[in-house]
């Protein structure tokens, strides 16, 4: 018997949803707060920028990272914005969202050999995640702001 795809991905999301729920589900603790649980801080930042884009991140072979500081350098340049006028967000989804991972996970996991990286300092498959912004890099100053 075949079963419906829909129906499967409802009952998956279904049992999902119970086990990450745990024993609140059932009653035994009240649920937090999206605000209790949740740091939202980022959305009220891209609010109040007075340009923001977006871009879809759907594996780490997309130059999202580099769009994104170059949107931020060209508004910069055109439009005389400050850093806080220009908010850039990345949806990682799918094989993107390993350029969100830390170095441990890129190393424990061989991120790099999955996702055919090589970091150019080894000339081999990465071990740490060779899209994040490093401290002492330009990047690195335009990401924390």
């Amino acid at each position: 018997m075949r079963q419906d795809r829909r129906e499967f991905l409802g009952h998956l999301s279904l049992a999902a949803t119970a086990l990450a729920a745990g024993p609140s589900w059932a009653g035994a603790a009240e649920p937090a707060t999206a605000s209790e649980a949740w740091d939202l801080s980022w959305i009220d930042k891209i609010a109040k920028a007075k340009y923001s884009a977006v871009f879809d991140v759907p594996n780490v072979a997309t130059n999202a990272m580099n769009n994104a500081a170059t949107i931020l350098d060209q508004f910069h340049e055109v439009h005389g914005t400050a850093d806080s006028d220009v908010r850039s967000v990345l949806v990682m989804r799918q094989l993107g969202t390993p350029l969100a991972y830390n170095d441990h996970i890129w190393d424990k996991y061989g991120i790099g050999e999955d996702t055919k990286t090589t970091d150019d300092k080894t000339k081999a498959p990465a071990k740490r995640n060779v899209y994040w912004p490093r401290a002492g890099s330009m990047r690195m100053i335009r990401w924390r702001s």
